[in-house]
């Protein structure tokens, strides 16, 4: 699959728009930048399926008090050049160092914690060394904050700002997914955020099957219409500290919706 360049380029442009309206905010990380998404997307893009996870928002922890752009290859040097978001070396400076993420300095014990065995089981992961390629999203900001974003309002972020925060952190996420056309969508968030996700529902959020452990942890899908003729399998499981944290067979877990998936859309293309 391609995209429009210039589709990607507007994306970084607003995702920094967003980010200079409120970096001056005391919950905003400082130094950071906004992360537009974590991952490859060139081998996103070539994966025979498209698979993209979502999350709240960026952690504090993606930018280390001690070396704050040491997860991010280029960036300490992109921050001291000069050059802003409407040079277009500053996006591609920028694209470079989000998309070799998982290669460089990567905070893995929270992805891998997270993601790596449900992923395997979809025979893909964020790394570059499956049959699909993952990439990482965040549905309510690209910003990092400090405090973590289930205590903003402890910050004396009010409810008013925090829902401006959020709408224009969905649309950035909403545009980024028409753009790269996901064809599963794997989520574990709080389930009020559900109905953040602005996309048509095809089909109702229904039950694809449940895991037995020491309690059922059960697994909901909905297809929804991205754009144009393109739907996607939008799959969600309970988080609690972490995503599908309590899930005892995550392995399992990613084959059944893959299974699913195929089951579904037989082609192996929705």
């Amino acid at each position: 699959m391609r995209i429009k360049e210039d589709e990607l380029q507007d994306l970084v442009r607003k995702c920094w728009n967003h980010y200079d309206k409120h970096v001056d905010e005391s919950f905003v990380v400082k130094p950071s930048v906004p992360i537009l998404y974590f991952g490859n997307l060139k081998k996103y893009l070539d994966s025979h399926i498209r698979i993209v996870t979502v999350g709240l928002n960026p952690s504090n922890a993606e930018f280390p008090i001690e070396d704050p752009f040491y997860r991010f290859e280029g960036l300490t040097a992109l921050s001291r050049s000069g050059l802003a978001v409407e040079d277009t070396e500053f996006r591609r400076k920028y694209l470079d160092s989000i998309n070799s993420y998982f290669n460089y300095n990567p905070y893995s014990r929270w992805f891998d914690q997270s993601y790596l065995k449900i992923l395997m089981g979809m025979e893909a992961s964020f790394y570059g060394k499956n049959t699909n390629t993952a990439i990482h999203t965040d549905i309510c900001t690209p910003l990092a904050t400090n405090p973590t974003w289930s205590k903003l309002r402890d910050s004396g972020l009010s409810d008013r700002d925090q829902q401006v925060l959020i709408a224009e952190g969905v649309q950035i996420w909403a545009n980024l997914v028409r753009t790269i056309k996901p064809d599963i969508v794997l989520i574990s968030i709080a389930k009020k955020h559900l109905d953040r996700i602005p996309f048509r529902k095809l089909t109702p959020w229904s039950q694809l099957f449940a895991i037995e452990y020491k309690e059922n942890y059960e697994f909901t899908g909905s297809v929804m219409n991205i754009i144009d003729d393109h739907r996607s399998l939008f799959v969600f499981g309970k988080a609690n500290r972490n995503p599908f944290l309590g899930l005892s067979s995550k392995f399992k877990a990613g084959e059944l919706i893959m299974k699913h998936y195929l089951n579904t859309f037989p082609k192996g293309k929705i």
